[in-house]
């Protein structure tokens, strides 16, 4: 009996403490989006394009990154230096139309000390990996690394017969 009495008052307080909820207003604030003011400009036309880009015909050759990477092992009786420097290109066809594989893609850098530096390992694959657009790939080349003294680059890239240009990409 006591049991039955417990649970009709918790039947009642729950109906009275919903009731209770069921009229209460909440009001929020609804905050700037913080987006600058000339966000439309901001993301406008150059969106995605590096300011290092070469185009001929429907081909558009542009830099993503370069990397300068110091990386030695010392291990047991053996110690060497690992260290190099990496290109990442992006190679885009403007029609959308898909790219050719090329056997003999190739970057060519030299500084603006007068040296040239060929890679020694090259990979040209799809952008992005995991669902490809085939209308724009990737190509990564490592190098030795480059003169400290340098301090921009240019960098040639061989593509389908095509020979592509980026001049003076700054090192810093």
């Amino acid at each position: 009996m006591i049991l039955i009495i417990m649970l009709i008052i918790s039947v009642i307080s729950f109906i009275k403490l919903s009731k209770q909820y069921e009229s209460t207003v909440y009001a929020f604030k609804i905050q700037d989006s913080g987006l600058p003011d000339n966000f439309d400009e901001l993301v406008g036309e150059k969106w995605g394009v590096s300011d290092y880009a070469v185009i001929k015909g429907d081909i558009r050759v542009d830099i993503e990154k370069t990397v300068s990477e110091k990386y030695y092992i010392k291990y047991s009786w053996i110690n060497y230096d690992n260290s190099y420097f990496a290109v990442n290109i992006l190679i885009e066809n403007l029609k959308r139309e898909p790219l050719q594989d090329d056997k003999n893609i190739t970057a060519i850098v030299t500084d603006n000390r007068n040296n040239t530096y060929l890679p020694f390992y090259c990979n040209f694959s799809d952008y992005p990996t995991d669902t490809p657009l085939y209308y724009k790939k990737t190509l990564f080349c490592r190098y030795l690394p480059i003169n400290p003294k340098a301090t921009t680059i240019n960098v040639t890239v061989h593509y389908n017969g095509e020979i592509f240009t980026l001049k003076d990409i700054p090192l810093d």
